[in-house]
């Protein structure tokens, strides 16, 4: 008898949600002629998969992708990601019905121990998500019934739809991009920007602007127009600048989300405030970066003082990132040696556009870069390679070709390291960027050539570039693969131990070029 009771009683929930998903699937139309813009007319809102037991989806309003429900784990996850923070000043002021400009968001009340509220798209009503219970209810309540197929041709988060688009060259990249990239003047300070919108909004960095309410903006034709700073966030280090000016070439923004580790990116700007035609750099995706507070991408393309606001580009000419920071060593600006590269996610940007416009200021936390760049000075400084001398008369060491107590050597390979002493006699110049060709040769006919940087000796597996001082010296390391036929097999206890150069082969290293700086 328990046994009936316990099946009737299961037979009528499972109706009862059945009539739910019923209805609520009446009011999205699930034989839709054109997939394309499905996304669009649902952003914001909350999916029920009725072929999936009800699976929930939520779909971005910024990126129109979809990002899934199903377990509170997942559901907090989204709102920590998507959420955006609100005042309780602000969230008062609402009423309870947020402004259309925040339909179907979520919002996270910062000054109240970071209470999430969902804003349904219907009627702009703020939905309470704090507890598991409520956030399912709200499911329950607002979910819209979609059929399998009808929720695959929307994209989940970190899919890129790529059908329609095009891999473009370099020249392509260059051509469509230059237009759109401007040149960002202060009184103290110099940047990049890009143009958000034809009709004169730039987006920059908060560190270009920083303590400034105006800005000169030089487009590519060299017209300049005056900026005025429309909203500024110094804490994600992004500032929203509007110049009176429409109908200028404008940027297509990608989803910075679908960005992959190794995926091939470009930066344009104007490295150390140099005029001019727009830089332009490559790389790859080293790695994106993520914290509670933070997120960037960080990249192998060169950024420098100057770059800062500039766009990173994919290879479809979609700006994925803001570029925004170097750090590593520097000499005048100039980076040196390794550095981190770093930029700010687009879709970072897309989720604060709107409040930027609406005068968003907040400037009470130290952005990123620690003091604003200012425009470098001219980097001048002659230096000549007969100034840099190898100590000992050009003396050097072979180390042998197989020898496990050297880290840097791979065992059995033919790889040969060689280490000396440099200095630079310079009486005012740093070098860096020191070029020696390693020339191998036995006989008379049989050489092999080799240019490389130095780089300085130690134990590190990584390498470190030399640089030198006026009048200092240096030790470096250098390695190359030499040829098979200039190497001898020494043998011990019946196997290979080590590989050294054959009898009559020399290895002759010579100073073939540097990069000079001024001291600072």
């Amino acid at each position: 008898m328990k046994l009936q009771q316990l099946t009737k009683k299961y037979m009528r929930r499972q109706f009862t949600i059945l009539l739910i998903l019923t209805f609520v699937l009446g009011l999205v139309p699930t034989n839709f002629s054109e997939a394309a813009g499905l996304a669009t007319r649902l952003k914001g809102k909350i999916l029920l998969q009725v072929e999936s037991k009800g699976e929930a989806w939520y779909i971005n309003p910024v990126n129109e992708k979809r990002y899934y429900l199903g377990r509170p784990a997942d559901a907090f996850q989204v709102m920590r990601e998507l959420g955006l923070g609100i005042s309780n000043k602000d969230f008062d002021s609402f009423r309870g019905y947020a402004p259309s400009r925040l339909s179907g968001k979520i919002l996270l009340k910062v000054e109240d121990s970071g209470k999430a509220y969902y804003v349904n798209p219907i009627d702009l009503k703020m939905h309470y998500l704090g507890k598991p219970a409520d956030a399912f209810q709200i499911m329950r309540e607002l979910g819209l019934g979609i059929t399998n197929n009808d929720l695959g041709t929307i994209l989940e988060n970190g899919q890129i739809d790529t059908s329609n688009l095009k891999v473009l060259t370099n020249a392509e990249i260059i051509d469509q991009l230059k237009d759109s990239v401007v040149y960002v003047e202060t009184s103290d300070g110099a940047g990049s920007g890009f143009v958000l919108e034809s009709t004169g909004y730039i987006l920059t960095n908060a560190h270009v602007v920083q303590g400034i309410s105006t800005a000169s903006v030089i487009l590519s034709d060299n017209s300049t127009f005056n900026a005025s700073v429309v909203g500024r966030d110094e804490n994600i280090d992004l500032a929203l600048l509007k110049i009176n000016k429409s109908g200028i070439k404008k940027v297509v923004l990608g989803d910075s989300s679908g960005t992959k580790q190794g995926d091939e990116i470009f930066t344009l700007g104007y490295p150390f405030g140099i005029k001019g035609e727009v830089s332009f750099k490559e790389g790859t995706v080293s790695r994106t970066i993520k914290d509670s507070n933070k997120e960037y991408i960080e990249t192998s393309a060169d950024i420098h003082p100057g770059n800062s606001g500039g766009p990173l580009i994919n290879r479809y000419g979609q700006v994925v990132g803001i570029n925004t920071a170097v750090f590593g060593e520097n000499v005048q600006g100039v980076s040196v040696g390794e550095t981190i590269k770093l930029a700010i996610p687009i879709n970072v940007a897309k989720n604060i556009l709107d409040d930027l416009k609406n005068g968003r200021n907040i400037v009470n936390k130290v952005p990123i870069i620690d003091k604003k760049i200012e425009k470098p000075e001219p980097i001048t400084c002659n230096g000549n390679i007969s100034e840099l001398a190898f100590v000992e008369s050009g003396t050097y060491h072979l180390y042998d070709l197989y020898n496990l107590t050297q880290l840097d050597i791979f065992p059995g390979s033919n790889e040969m390291k060689i280490v000396g002493v440099v200095k630079n006699n310079n009486p005012t110049c740093r070098a860096y960027n020191i070029k020696a060709k390693v020339t191998v040769q036995g006989g008379t006919s049989t050489t092999q050539e080799e240019t490389v940087i130095l780089n300085k000796n130690s134990s590190a597996l990584t390498n470190t570039k030399l640089i030198l001082n006026p009048g200092n010296s240096g030790e470096y390391k250098l390695k190359i693969n030499v040829f098979e036929m200039f190497i001898d097999n020494v043998y011990g206890l019946g196997s290979v131990i080590k590989k050294n150069l054959k009898t009559g082969v020399t290895a002759n290293t010579q100073i073939v070029g540097a990069d000079w700086l001024p001291v600072q």
